[in-house]
């Protein structure tokens, strides 16, 4: 996928958000950027520090959580994994509010451009 340069004060990797706060802002960010996609999967468990939700549209899946306060996200298209930019995986790391907006941001671009 396309590299995209990355401005530090887009990035917050200091601040996580609690899951259930991560959950809502990833369902309001995608009902309003990736509206074509629906949501087939909440992993929200309580007892658990891994969180994700997976959203599918025709033949793409993404998924997009955290874990133990590092940011997750995949990209499938026809069953095959597609990677963004090294750049944004490394610069990416907390699950705070900035990052999981941003890459909400980052991924509605790329498909969007397919």
């Amino acid at each position: 996928m396309e590299n995209r340069i990355l401005n530090e004060d887009e990035i917050d990797n200091r601040f996580i958000l609690d899951y259930s706060k991560a959950i809502k802002l990833i369902k309001e960010e995608v009902a309003k950027k990736l509206p074509d996609f629906k949501i087939v999967e909440i992993n929200d468990k309580k007892e658990t520090y891994y969180y994700y939700v997976i959203i599918k549209k025709d033949t793409i899946q993404i998924k997009i959580g955290g874990d133990r306060g590092s940011l997750l996200f995949e990209i499938t298209i026809d069953q095959n994994q597609h990677y963004l930019d090294e750049d944004i995986a490394h610069k990416l790391r907390a699950a705070s509010e900035k990052n999981i907006s941003l890459i909400i941001n980052i991924i509605a671009q790329e498909i969007k451009e397919m």
